[in-house]
């Protein structure tokens, strides 16, 4: 029985491990290519106003699109950033995060998921905060 829990926490470790790996990929992917190329878009683009507003040749127009862009840079890091700690989680624990999650999906082009729990209490108390984290990047 004692081997059994330790082949059981074993396995646990390795997949909390993966989750961790996968995470950070996904983050590193997230800020090179979506983030990175906008930030370096909006560099140049400053460049650009700074010598049309020397000549005297200031476009409003490309500002709104330049906002637009750095709105977008801020959606990028702000999903980001809910990827590395999700605020709502620690907040409202893992049922009803993953719930949240899979109503999510199916806002988005016509994906349809569901998700069913047993646990109908949220009584996740044996779960520590670091367990259900875990347990929510799995499933992510």
């Amino acid at each position: 029985m004692h081997l059994f829990e330790q082949e059981r926490q074993i396995e646990l470790f390795k997949a909390s491990v993966e989750a961790e790996e996968f995470e950070k990929q996904k983050i590193a992917r997230n800020l090179h290519d979506e983030i990175n190329p906008i930030l370096a878009v909006l560099k140049l683009n400053l460049s650009r106003h700074r010598i049309e507003y020397k000549k005297n040749n200031f476009d409003v127009e490309s500002f709104r699109t330049d906002e637009s862009l750095i709105d977008k840079a801020i959606q990028g890091i702000r999903t980001t950033c809910f990827e590395l700690i999700p605020s709502f989680l620690l907040e409202y624990g893992l049922i009803k995060s993953l719930d949240d999650y899979v109503r999510g999906l199916n806002h988005l082009k016509g994906i349809e998921t569901y998700f069913e729990t047993f646990d109908q209490t949220n009584n996740l108390g044996k779960y520590s905060k670091q367990e259900q984290l875990n347990i929510y990047r799995i499933c992510l």
